[in-house]
């Protein structure tokens, strides 16, 4: 199967390695932070949340996906109990229970004053909601 890399306009990485790979209708992203297009990483674990996510949408959408195409999201987290950090903003972008992706959080030791990121996979061509 031939896939196809994306990088997003804008965005920094320091690592050879794209915003998003897509194979056919599957689409694996890279790692998303909260770092801004100046590759610029905001104080405290809401704001890094608040962008981590902000950046996912960017990418997702560059993508020419939609936020109800992802079928998972994995969260590193240097600390797990922050996990009530990521439920506001989560409950935003996927409010109905029965339409939401799996999600996994992990513990992890994240360089550079990151207190969080996250990568996801979506299904193309086809809401979450089709097939209900």
């Amino acid at each position: 199967m031939v896939h196809k890399a994306l990088y997003l306009p804008g965005a920094p990485h320091k690592n050879p390695v794209p915003a998003v790979s897509i194979a056919g209708n599957i689409l694996c992203s890279g790692v998303i932070s909260g770092k801004d297009a100046q590759g610029d990483l905001p104080e405290g674990l809401d704001a890094q949340v608040d962008r981590m996510f902000d950046n996912l949408v960017q990418v997702v959408e560059h993508a020419g996906a939609s936020m109800g195409d992802i079928v998972r999201l994995n969260l590193w987290l240097v600390d797990p109990a922050d996990r009530r950090a990521i439920n506001a903003r989560w409950l935003a972008l996927f409010p109905d229970p029965g339409h939401q992706p799996s999600r996994v959080s992990m513990p992890a030791h994240l360089d550079g004053g990151k207190l969080v990121q996250c990568d996801f996979m979506a299904v193309l061509g086809g809401s979450r909601d089709e097939g209900q």
